[in-house]
């Protein structure tokens, strides 16, 4: 046999609520929340609540705001190179404002530290772009949505659903409206690039920073992965009682326009890969800068497997529990349930369509290409 030796080097034991708080605080750092990420600082113990701050250091700490502290947070992030994708700057930021607010370490919090730092230098070597905010993000989004404690779980509800189960469409716009502002960002950013760059050095450059980070981490899947496993109870329980009719009939209304555009583009993405794969003669080349698959164990396969499988079973019962609640609910399921018919046929034929055209748009001008080196030669 073999013999494998596993250093886990320097341990700590975090409690759940301090989990949660990191990964709050990773969220606020991608979103720019300073505010929360205050919050996040003072629910892990690296600062004291009340605040302490002192203007000069050979004065003695006092009573410090947390608005203030957000503010300097806020000017210093935005002035560091990196502040939002490297922990190191973040690291800077702290030990810089340390000499004016005081500030705790306790074992986890040098732990965590060290962690970061040294994953950080490590992807660095290989990819400088890398942003350990956006890898971190899945693990950030499991443990907000899966809370180990009863408070977690009554804030993650509160956040969700009304006391009426009603879902909360102020949160639901502002997240959409942050994401499409985030993906037209990254659209002109690979816009731009393109065109400042020749054709052959276009192709070969490395995945932007988009693309990484639609491959590195990808909340939605996050949540998929979530609502199968023990830790989602939280959230399946959010997802089973939500007024299905109000939401329903709330989709297909001017309200939630903004959000059903969401769904076309996304939609329409997810079939002009297919569509451009299956018109495609000649397949294409794969990207460089591309991830490389890995290789699976034949154990982490069937772990996979069965995480599917759950997940396809909590689809079914929150299908069935829903279809059932329209159907008993007379006029008012029956129009949930026309609105939902509604509601597939605009996405899908506006998706459709838009997939159509997006596709051929891609495939024609190489399929006349490949026609005219047949016929002429050239």
């Amino acid at each position: 046999g073999r013999l494998y030796f596993l250093d886990f080097g320097l341990m700590s034991e975090v409690k759940p609520e301090i989990m949660e708080a990191f990964a709050y605080g990773i969220q606020c750092v991608l979103n720019k929340d300073y505010d929360g990420l205050v919050q996040a600082f003072i629910a892990t113990g690296f600062v004291a609540s009340p605040i302490e701050y002192r203007r000069d250091v050979k004065e003695t700490f006092g009573a410090g705001s947390p608005d203030d502290m957000a503010a300097e947070l806020a000017a210093r992030m935005e002035a560091v190179p990196g502040g939002t994708s490297r922990f190191g700057a973040l690291s800077t930021v702290l030990f810089d404002m340390g000499k004016n607010w005081r500030m705790y370490t306790p074992p986890y919090i040098i732990l965590l530290i060290r962690t970061f730092l040294t994953l950080e230098g490590i992807a660095s070597q290989v990819d400088p772009a890398f942003n350990i905010y956006e890898v971190s993000l899945p693990w950030a989004v499991q443990r907000a949505l899966s809370p180990a404690t009863a408070k977690g779980a009554q804030a993650l509800r509160d956040a969700l659903l009304t006391r009426e189960n009603k879902l909360r469409w102020d949160r639901v716009h502002e997240l959409v409206e942050q994401q499409m502002s985030e993906q037209q960002a990254a659209n002109d950013g690979r816009e731009t690039s393109g065109a400042s760059s020749a054709g052959a050095a276009a192709r070969a450059t490395p995945a932007s920073a988009g693309d990484r980070a639609r491959g590195t981490s990808d909340p939605l899947n996050a949540v998929k992965v979530l609502l199968g496993s023990p830790g989602g109870s939280t959230l399946r329980r959010i997802a089973r009682d939500i007024d299905s009719t109000e939401l329903l009939t709330t989709l297909t209304s001017p309200r939630a326009r903004q959000l059903r555009r969401a769904g076309v583009h996304l939609l329409a993405e997810a079939l002009t890969e297919r569509f451009t794969a299956a018109l495609s003669a000649v397949p294409r080349p794969r990207r460089r800068g591309a991830a490389e698959a890995l290789p699976v164990s034949h154990a982490s396969e069937a772990m996979r497997r069965r995480r599917r499988e759950r997940l396809a079973g909590v689809r079914r019962v929150l299908v069935a529990s829903h279809l059932k609640r329209q159907l008993r609910g007379g006029w008012k399921g029956a129009a949930a349930l026309g609105a939902l018919a509604i509601l597939f046929f605009r996405v899908g034929v506006v998706a459709f369509l838009k997939a159509a055209l997006r596709s051929a748009t891609r495939v024609l001008p190489s399929a006349l290409a490949s026609a005219r080196r047949v016929i002429f030669g050239i």
